[in-house]
């Protein structure tokens, strides 16, 4: 079954939503985890 071209554009818009959301979550992820290694750094220094 062939979809329609407005099919075809939501799910290609969609597809690039969800990568982009992945992209930014991850680089959230990663920014929580240098934050969290630098106060552990710090705390370790205090110690």
């Amino acid at each position: 079954m062939d979809e329609s071209p407005v099919a075809s554009v939501a799910i290609a818009t969609a597809v690039i939503a969800q990568r982009n959301f992945e992209r930014l979550r991850a680089e959230r992820v990663e920014e929580i985890a240098s934050q969290e290694r630098e106060q552990n750094q710090a705390l370790q220094e205090r110690l």
